[in-house]
């Protein structure tokens, strides 16, 4: 009778331990969203012809250290900018440059873009000009 016993104390043992381990399932949704964005760094940049001899027949190349956009990976972005490229001497004295590489409407791919590569400026464009301190302002704006 104890050996009955014993068996029937291991058959419930094992028959609750199997239904205290049944196994279950859970599921978990998982979502995350990536946005259509561009960003500029090392803002601002700069362009520097440094200090021009009229006499010079140029042309003179500017030293470009050009700030960056990133725009999402497949993000189509557009660039503005209302830029003339004149530099001017606050006095009413004016004489334009040109800019190369610069960026336009396009795709990210999620690389920092410079934003332009080059900068020069022609003897026929500054020399005519009063001698002085010239400055402009490049604004560009991206929008995904």
């Amino acid at each position: 009778m104890t050996k009955k016993v014993i068996l029937l104390t291991a058959a419930l043992v094992f028959a609750l331990a199997a239904t205290a381990m049944a196994a279950g399932t859970a599921t978990l949704n998982v979502t995350a969203t990536v946005q259509d964005i561009c960003t500029v760094a090392g803002s601002p940049g700069s362009i520097d012809f440094g200090s021009i001899d009229p006499s010079n027949p140029g042309p003179v190349l500017g030293a470009v250290t050009s700030p960056t956009v990133t725009c999402t990976n497949g993000t189509a972005f557009t660039v503005t900018n209302a830029n003339t490229y004149t530099l001017d001497d606050g006095g009413g004295n004016t004489f334009t440059y040109t800019v190369s590489g610069e960026i336009v409407d396009g795709n990210g791919t999620g690389a920092p873009v410079a934003i332009l590569t080059g900068a020069s400026v022609t003897q026929a464009q500054y020399g005519t000009a009063p001698a002085g301190a010239y400055t402009d302002t490049l604004t560009y704006d991206f929008l995904p």
